[in-house]
Formats: C-alpha cells, structure tokens, sequence
C-alpha cells in the first residue's frame, strides 16, 4: 500500500498555464518575505517548489521537464562565479536575484500551446469526456 497523499510524479505530472505559473510565483515570493529570518536551508524548499511548477509551465510551452533542471544547473556556477568576485556583499545578492529572477520571468512571458500536446490537454480546458465520467 503507498503513501496517502499525492505522490510527486501527480504533483509533476500536467501542464500551468501562465496565470497558474504566476500564482505560485507570487506565492512562493510573499512566503519568502516572511521567512527571510530563517535559515538559509528553508530556501531550498522554495527552490524545490519553484522548480515544480516551472516543470508543469515547461509542459504548458511543449518542452520536458528536465529543462527546469538545466536552468537551476546553470545557476549554480554562476552563483559561484558571484561569491568568488565580490564575497558575501549585497551586490552579490542583487546579481544573484537578477540571474534566478530572468529564467522565471522568461517562462512566465512565453504563450502556452493552444492545443493538447504530449503532457495534457490545454489547463483550464476540460473535454467533455472527463467531465463527465
């Protein structure tokens, strides 16, 4: 018998239409306000769920879900590069933002597909079908 709950693949799994994608944004950014007094590994949560849901907008644009990974991947030796030049500075931290913030707004900006693809029917579209079964 599995876990109660929703497993990670259903929580993958399907595409988030622009609005959906902004939503989270959105919420994810206030709850990282809010915590901005934790420590620094209560980030990683935030970067698991950002991560998410830029899978499912992945999804929406037509692409895999393993892009989301290539765009965190490609952060990392950036943020290295940051800290090696200016240190633990504020600037550090501005750069750094600019450079998580740009792939998030990119995949906020781009049009889903119009039609059903490989990942799910158009979000917010149902077919009669499901409907009513």
């Amino acid at each position: 018998m599995g876990a109660p709950g929703p497993s990670v693949g259903r929580l993958l799994a399907g595409r988030a239409n622009r609005k959906e994608y902004w939503l989270w944004v959105a919420g994810l950014l206030a709850a990282s306000f809010a915590m901005s007094s934790l420590p620094p590994a209560v980030n990683l949560v935030g970067v698991a769920l950002v991560t998410c849901v830029q899978i499912r907008r992945l999804h929406d644009i037509g692409r895999t879900g393993w892009w989301a990974g290539a765009i965190l991947l490609s952060q990392i030796p950036a943020a290295l590069a940051l800290y090696a030049l200016w240190g633990d500075s504020e600037t550090t931290y501005l750069v750094g933002d600019i450079i998580v913030a740009v792939p998030i707004a990119c995949l906020g900006a781009i049009r889903g597909q119009p039609h059903e693809n490989r990942f799910g029917p158009v979000p917010g579209k149902h077919p009669l079908r499901k409907v009513f079964s």
